[in-house]
């Protein structure tokens, strides 16, 4: 835990840079440098709500399981089982409606660059080509 708070301390020391005008030896005002202490909390993820708070929630739970048994849930299911298959296939690992959006995410990152894959759409994600693209959209 201390090693995450430190990164997280120095990349936002980073992102916010110390301003040297905001410290003064005479007074004491200030912290040596300029450095501007980044509040940096956590806590246990059965507690994030900020983070993943769609998995936190017992009625938002309790109607998506009543959506995915839906009749309308099953009739989009079994329309695009074909691409689904595909998708599976090309990627190496079962691709599902219920949780597409994983897969979506890390086809359009895939997509967006191609020459300079990102990190979980990288060169092991396929390239689709626009006729595929244009049904996963």
């Amino acid at each position: 835990l201390d090693r995450t708070l430190s990164s997280a301390q120095s990349f936002l020391q980073g992102l916010f840079p110390a301003d040297p005008s905001t410290f003064s030896e005479a007074s004491g005002v200030g912290l040596p440098g300029g450095v501007v202490p980044i509040p940096v909390y956590s806590q246990a993820l059965d507690n994030d709500h900020l983070l993943r708070a769609y998995d936190k929630c017992p009625k938002l739970t309790r109607n998506l399981e009543a959506f995915y048994s839906s009749q309308e849930f099953m009739e989009h299911e079994y329309t695009y089982r074909a691409l689904l298959s595909e998708l599976s296939g090309a990627m190496g690992e079962p691709v599902s409606l219920k949780d597409f959006f994983n897969a979506f995410d890390r086809l359009h990152l895939r997509r967006a660059e191609p020459e300079n894959p990102a990190p979980g759409g990288g060169s092991d994600v396929p390239l689709l080509d626009d006729a595929t693209w244009s049904q996963v959209k």
